[in-house]
């Protein structure tokens, strides 16, 4: 088990209060917390005090939370998910008439959509986000 997991691991099953989902890709982490904000700020205290060299800063929000590239929010009491794009950020994708193979090209193409339709949970907002990816691959010369 690597070690910063390890540390997670001994550090949750020290507290009394946990996090109802802990989620981490390499330095970035997730947590859905239900207890108060009193006890999350506790808990984010703790965390960075168990370790002489980590230390996390703390994003939080009642409404939405970015966590790499998806946007988490409640609805009607459920958790939804859409897709996120930093604002300063475009998509570059390979150009149509680069010398890569076609297959590869159209995998491209079908990965980034299969990625869309996982990651927005609303059907009008994947719509949109599958609209704007149609227009950015025509854009570079594939052919819709």
């Amino acid at each position: 088990m690597p070690i910063i997991a390890q540390i997670e691991d001994n550090f949750l099953a020290s507290c009394n209060t946990r996090p109802l989902n802990y989620l981490r890709y390499i330095d970035d982490i997730l947590i859905i917390w239900t207890a108060s904000e009193k006890e999350l700020l506790a808990f984010h205290q703790r965390f960075n005090q168990f370790h002489p060299t980590i230390n996390l800063a703390l994003n939080h929000s009642y409404s939405h939370i970015i966590f790499l590239d998806t946007t988490t929010y409640i609805k009607n009491g459920i958790i939804q998910t859409s897709l996120y794009q930093k604002p300063t950020g475009r998509p570059a994708y390979l150009m149509w008439d680069s010398l890569h193979p076609h297959h590869i090209k159209k995998s491209i193409v079908f990965r980034q959509a299969l990625r869309y339709n996982q990651i927005c949970s609303n059907l009008d907002d994947r719509n949109k986000h599958l609209h704007s990816l149609r227009k950015t691959f025509v854009n570079q010369g594939y052919h819709p």
